[in-house]
């Protein structure tokens, strides 16, 4: 995993190099990077974008890369982020094909040439605050790209946390918690990429600057956290990431449901309490509803196992306000092991995870039914499934 939460007055450049080049030419920008323009305060990246002659070029900016120190192919990145406003600004967060070097600005690394996979995950120009682009550059200009947009509030009015969720066929979106984009990919997009945080001035997308656009700005980046995992959960024949479109912690992506809705949190989950928890970031997703039913299959039949329930109470902030029920199917019948189940009061607070141990016998068929249905209040919601055998649980 990769994580930088920008504490102290230093940049980590065991994580990030500082640009000290001017901006892609094929964009037409007007930049010139300038280690000066960036700095780490108050728990924050700031890249700083001014009017100020440097280089050759008639404004300075700043841009960070993990080129040569941290690359990955597939996994979650969350960031969290304050974009500048103003004409000619042009701020954004994206992912880079390894090997590229000094980014976008030389060679068959500069886009559109082959080679150039390039991933935005967050594209703002800073005349259209509220808008967010999402987009995936290969191949040739003008023929080989695939945008998304999405328009809410004023992105430079606060920080506003980001998510993109990168596997094998597919690449997915979030912003504020809620989906805002889905591509299906091709072999293009499987090789490993490194993280590029920049703030671009001018370009023949956003404009140049004008008598409008104010100096300095400042581009602000809470934290970025990369999620990375391979094989299976240690001991599972089976392990559900619910409300996941990809694999997370060895967990696979959200799979053999029926019903319900996905719900995404940026909490910071504490797993301190249980034994044998999910990566913490099963625990940020979860699938909810008045009733929904996974079904678990290609186990044993009438072999013995464990199924791990993964909880974490990310809505309310007291016992008494989510209470549902938990119905299981197999080889023994239907029974209900949780009446009444609250996360909040089994977990001992808010944004840490339960984990709730329940026996079972796989049927004829290899096959376990679990329910979950509205109980006493609120609706039933489950982060994870796993299953382990009953000799190995804990």
């Amino acid at each position: 995993m990769f994580d930088d939460e920008f504490v102290g007055t230093r940049l980590d450049t065991a994580k990030w190099t500082v640009a000290d080049y001017g901006g892609s030419p094929a964009n037409g920008e007007q930049q010139f990077y300038s280690p000066a323009d960036v700095s780490v305060s108050d728990g924050a990246l700031v890249l700083t974008s001014e009017r100020r002659p440097f280089n050759g070029a008639p404004y300075a900016s700043g841009r960070v890369t993990s080129d040569g120190l941290f690359s990955f192919t597939y996994g979650r990145v969350d960031f969290r982020v304050k974009d500048p406003v103003g004409r000619g600004l042009w701020p954004a967060v994206w992912l880079l094909g390894e090997g590229c070097g000094k980014g976008s600005t030389t060679g068959s690394c500069m886009w559109p040439n082959p080679g150039a996979q390039e991933i935005d995950m967050l594209e703002q120009i800073g005349s259209q605050p509220t808008a967010d682009y999402m987009v995936l550059h290969y191949g040739v200009r003008d023929s080989s790209y695939k945008v998304c947009s999405y328009t809410g509030p004023d992105l430079s009015a606060g920080y506003h946390n980001y998510s993109l969720l990168w596997g094998p066929g597919q690449i997915v979106w979030y912003v504020d918690g809620v989906q805002r984009c889905a591509q299906v990919v091709t072999a293009a997009f499987n090789t490993p990429m490194y993280l590029v945080i920049n703030a671009a001035v001018g370009g023949y997308w956003p404009g140049s600057p004008d008598a409008t656009t104010t100096f300095p700005q400042r581009m602000l980046v809470k934290y970025v956290r990369v999620y990375q995992h391979t094989g299976p959960a240690p001991g599972s024949a089976v392990a559900i990431a619910a409300g996941s479109p990809m694999n997370v912690g060895g967990f696979a992506r959200d799979t053999d449901y029926r019903g319900g809705s996905v719900s995404v949190s940026y909490a910071d989950i504490n797993t301190s309490g249980v034994r044998d928890p999910a990566d913490p970031g099963v625990y940020q997703r979860a699938r909810w509803g008045t009733s929904f039913t996974y079904a678990i299959t290609g186990l044993v039949p009438g072999a013995s196992y464990v199924l791990r329930l993964h909880f974490a109470e990310t809505t309310y902030s007291a016992a008494g306000q989510r209470a549902f029920d938990v119905f299981v199917t197999d080889g023994r019948g239907t029974r209900e092991p949780l009446t009444n189940f609250d996360i909040y009061a089994a977990a001992g607070g808010a944004d840490r995870a339960s984990i709730e141990q329940i026996p079972i016998i796989a049927d004829a068929h290899g096959r376990v039914t679990v329910v979950f249905k509205r109980g006493s209040v609120g609706l039933p919601t489950v982060s994870g499934l796993d299953v382990v055998k009953a000799a190995e649980a804990s």
